[in-house]
């Protein structure tokens, strides 16, 4: 079994759900690694994407507040951010990006994904 599947597992193991989304396992030199339990962005954090008609009937996504996320909450959240957007053709998880600040000082990212 390869890093990937192992990665794949572990995330269906603690969401107890084939999950859609498909971790890229955060690639350093081009190998994936398994950092899921550690914290991915420091402090609070809203997540938010766009949907797009052309790859389904889904809405725009945004997140709770989270605060201290790991890469395997984000996971969660980009699962369900997937299922919301109702876009199954982009379920590669490959990095994320911040894009701004709310009101509140709270961080705001997207998830970038690929197909």
């Amino acid at each position: 079994m390869d890093v990937y599947d192992e990665l794949q597992d572990k995330l269906q193991g603690r969401l107890t759900h084939l999950p859609n989304v498909i971790y890229s396992g955060s690639p350093t030199d081009g190998c994936p690694v398994d950092n899921l339990d550690e914290i991915a962005v420091k402090g609070w954090v809203i997540f938010q994407n766009d949907h797009d008609d052309f790859w389904g009937k889904g809405v725009d996504y945004v997140s709770e507040a989270i605060e201290n996320p790991t890469w395997m909450q984000l996971c969660k959240l980009c699962d369900d951010m997937i299922k919301i957007t109702d876009d199954y053709h982009h379920v590669f998880f490959e990095a994320i990006q911040d894009i701004g600040t709310d009101e509140k000082g709270i961080k705001i990212f997207t998830f970038s994904m690929g197909s």
